[in-house]
Formats: C-alpha cells, structure tokens, sequence
C-alpha cells in the first residue's frame, strides 16, 4: 500500500459485499461510485451525490458503460442535504467522501468544510453498527488544508462511545500527501440509530 487511495479502496472492498447499501458523497467522475456499484451487486444500492451537473453526467455515462447503473441512485444535490434525498428508515454499510474538485473540470469549485461536516453529521445518521464512513482529504489545492483542518476539528467533538475516528497519512511523503479519516460507528450502544 505506497498511498492512501490504495488503502481507501482497500477498506471499501473488505466491507462491502453483494447486497449492501453503499453512499458516494462526491460522485466526481463516477470512479468510486462504480467501484461501490461492482461490490454491491445488483441486489445491492448506491446513492451518489454530486453538486455539479456536469459530474453527474460523467457518472452517469461510466455507469450505463459499465452497465452498473441499475443498483446507482445519482442525486444532483449538495451533500450537505443528503437527509432530504435518502429514503427515511435507510441504513448504510459503507459511505464515502473524496474531497477536493472535480478532475478537468473548473478547480475553483471544491468542497467546503461546513457543507462537508454536514454531510458527515447526517451521514451518521443512517449508518448501521460497525460501518465506516471514508473521507479522503487533499491538502495541496487551495482550499483543502483550511477544509481538512475544519473537518478535523469537527469530528473531534464525535462522542468516543459512539464513534471510533482515526487517520491514516504518509509521514515522509513530500507535497502534501492526501489523508484518510475513518469513521467507525460503535456497535451495540444507545446511539445507534437503526
């Protein structure tokens, strides 16, 4: 494992299996949302977010080439409202944020840490016990270290008895490396909330 995306899918393919619920925070490109899709099978369900119409569409198009796109929900919405989107009573195995900007399309456009805290927060909600959230975060680009840092500091006030959170990073990776949060929701405790 020489970097974090490696890990990232890594963990993603361990916890999911034919069947699941899966949510994709940043559809981008389509990339990780197919990589959900192939390991849920088409018993399973993905829901996709993406605020950048031309993102849902490069999903969309990988998705119907994969023939993926039946076991794929994509949502043209910012995640920070995913709760208004999901269907009430919804639990997630697996969700996944990789953060930063669209590739090829305008840099400009990135994800914010309070849009992104949000959508962590609600996330949670429909998390089931033992299932992990992935955030990917990218310092280089303007903007990633002040997102990255908030996301941090917000997910540090997470109750220990209902969340395990770590990091994974390259400590003598030169530029920057990405980071890897993992949020784990606890099994068992009074704050499950499925």
């Amino acid at each position: 494992m020489h970097n974090i995306i490696q890990i990232y899918h890594h963990i993603i393919e361990e916890s999911l299996s034919p069947g699941m619920t899966a949510l994709d925070g940043t559809a981008g490109t389509g990339q990780d949302t197919a990589f959900l899709a192939r390991l849920v099978g088409q018993e399973g369900m993905v829901y996709a977010f993406d605020i950048q119409a031309e993102a849902i569409q490069r999903s969309q198009e990988r998705l119907e080439k994969e023939a993926l796109d039946q076991q794929v929900t994509l949502i043209q919405a910012d995640h920070a409202c995913l709760d208004q989107y999901l269907p009430e009573g919804l639990a997630i195995d697996l969700a996944c944020f990789n953060l930063g900007y669209l590739p090829g399309a305008d840099k400009a456009i990135i994800t914010q840490g309070q849009s992104t805290c949000q959508a962590l927060d609600q996330c949670c909600q429909y998390l089931k016990a033992g299932a992990k959230i992935l955030v990917a975060a990218y310092l280089g680009h303007p903007g990633g270290m002040e997102e990255y840092e908030t996301v941090c500091q917000h997910l540090s006030q997470y109750p220990q008895e209902a969340f395990n959170i770590s990091q994974v990073q390259f400590i003598n990776q030169r530029n920057l490396p990405p980071r890897l949060i993992i949020i784990e929701k606890r099994g068992g405790s009074a704050h499950d909330n499925h």
